[in-house]
């Protein structure tokens, strides 16, 4: 509900008890208002690319769980390389081993926030690592995605749909002759 219209019904209501009546009806519009959003559900259901694409990310899950671990555990190495090395000098900003791994995750990711960073060489030659192999991590895991996706759409490409009459199938089946030939 705008805000307009909820000041308008404040402003207009003199029985305090009856504008919070309104108010709860109108907040209870609201998330029946809200609820409409799960109608998109339906509609992408139907869109063949996104069933790939969720079919694709359900499929990628273990490479998912499997790259998570090994990005965790080189935060922690990178984490802790730079909390030693900026130990002494910069013991402000790394002051902690869990802030120097928040430090190697925001690195590794490409995020990057500035807001710790080694002053040091020996800490910015540990962070120009970390970033180049989190760049190189990010870049096999796009690649890892894109190639579940591409055999994920070949395979579902040729599977009919439940909705397909007969004749959109044999329209398919002989687009598909036509382009092989």
């Amino acid at each position: 509900i705008p805000y307009f219209v909820l000041t308008g019904i404040e402003l207009g209501s003199k029985d305090i008890t009856a504008n919070t009546d309104v108010l709860t009806g109108l907040r209870l519009f609201r998330i029946l208002r809200f609820l409409r959003i799960f109608k998109i559900y339906l509609v992408f259901k139907r869109l063949r690319t996104l069933r790939v694409l969720s079919s694709t990310i359900k499929e990628s899950l273990l490479d998912f769980a499997v790259m998570i671990v090994i990005l965790t555990l080189i935060a922690f190495l990178f984490g802790s390389a730079v909390y030693f090395a900026e130990e002494q000098s910069n013991g402000v900003a790394f002051d902690s081993i869990p802030t120097a791994v928040y430090w190697g995750i925001v690195t590794i990711t490409g995020v990057g926030y500035g807001d710790i960073y080694p002053i040091t060489v020996a800490g910015r030659i540990i962070a120009c690592l970390c970033a180049l192999v989190g760049a190189g991590m990010m870049g096999m895991l796009v690649s890892v995605l894109v190639d579940k996706y591409q055999r994920v759409h070949k395979r579902k490409m040729y599977i009919p749909d439940k909705h397909m009459t007969s004749v959109e199938l044999e329209r398919l089946f002989n687009q598909d002759q036509s382009e092989l030939n």
